[in-house]
């Protein structure tokens, strides 16, 4: 009795484990990139980067971004930006959050709003044609 017991328990035990290892779907961690903008909960990296891009934007030159915000569990959410024939090509991926809906967005938007505010300034976009489908906050920095 006591051996069926323990095969019962180790069995069990053994459902259980496997069933834990597929909870979350999950993809293959981001890389990061050294051309990146990083958002590391309001902690910019190479923000240089970001300034060129609003520069090359007002001044009407073609250019590329990616942004990589984190979320507070560590996965990155990537919106990439491509400024070309003056519309801002937008492309939201949430398919390294864990915990998100794994989709891809995309909405091209006419221009990018710089807002300064108690020492914060926000970069929002600007005459979107889905802004509910996307995130329209670019950046905040402090």
């Amino acid at each position: 009795m006591l051996k069926k017991y323990m095969g019962f328990l180790a069995l069990s035990s053994l459902v259980l484990l496997s069933g834990c290892n597929n909870a979350v779907d999950s993809k293959p961690k981001y890389v990061e990139k050294e051309s990146d903008i990083l958002d590391k909960h309001g902690e910019i990296e190479n923000k240089e980067r970001f300034d060129q891009f609003l520069k090359n934007v007002q001044q009407g030159k073609e250019d590329t971004i990616r942004i990589v915000h984190y979320t507070k569990e560590g996965d990155a959410i990537l919106h990439d930006y491509e400024f070309k024939n003056k519309i801002i090509h937008v492309t939201q991926d949430n398919s390294h959050d864990n915990y998100g809906d794994k989709e891809i967005t995309k909405t091209t938007c006419k221009k990018i709003k710089e807002n300064k505010d108690s020492g914060k300034t926000s970069y929002t976009l600007m005459g979107c044609t889905s802004p509910k489908a996307i995130d329209t906050e670019v950046l905040t920095v402090e």
